[in-house]
């Protein structure tokens, strides 16, 4: 029997400049071709900027692109945009209230969840799947247990949350 063969993954850039009748100038283009033996993917931007071909592209274009994701993240998981109330001070105390759970949530996106299933998860999954999870609280004089249940899949997480809040304490 044939084993499936493993190919390692490879990413090229190019650039060119391309125009069709309908436009006044040529435009450059940045091209990125990445694949491996069973796949491939390509991806184009047009640009005016003329620096280097893989900076624009990994930098500039996927940089600007993440921030896009973050802005969706707040918006969409933590409502930022929603601004109802009828004064503009409750307004801007409910987005510095946003702006505060957006930090939070990134910080513990960044920290907590490494070096487990959940370490690239969304701000929802997170609140469906972590921050919304039941358990029983046990606190005594010396210490405070938390009772998790059987079928919970965040174990992981809680365990490494309460690892860096007792090595927070102990300095």
């Amino acid at each position: 029997m044939l084993s499936k063969l493993q190919f390692k993954k490879v990413g090229l850039f190019h650039s060119f400049q391309h125009s069709v009748s309908s436009w006044n100038r040529q435009h450059r283009f940045i091209c990125r071709a990445e694949g491996n033996g069973s796949e491939a993917d390509l991806r184009y931007i047009a640009t005016n900027l003329t620096d280097k071909t893989q900076f624009l592209y990994a930098k500039v274009y996927c940089d600007r692109a993440n921030a896009e994701l973050r802005i969706k993240d707040s918006k969409l998981e933590l409502n930022s945009d929603r601004t109802s109330c009828h004064g503009k001070e409750a307004n801007q105390f409910r987005l510095l209230l946003n702006a505060v759970a957006y930090q939070i949530m990134h910080a513990f996106r960044a920290n907590i969840p490494k070096g487990t299933q959940w370490a690239k998860c969304t701000f929802k999954t997170i609140q469906l799947r972590i921050l919304k999870t039941s358990a029983r609280l046990e606190v005594k004089k010396t210490f405070i247990r938390l009772h998790m249940p059987k079928s919970c899949t965040a174990k992981q997480v809680f365990n490494r949350f309460a690892k860096i809040s007792q090595s927070l304490n102990k300095t």
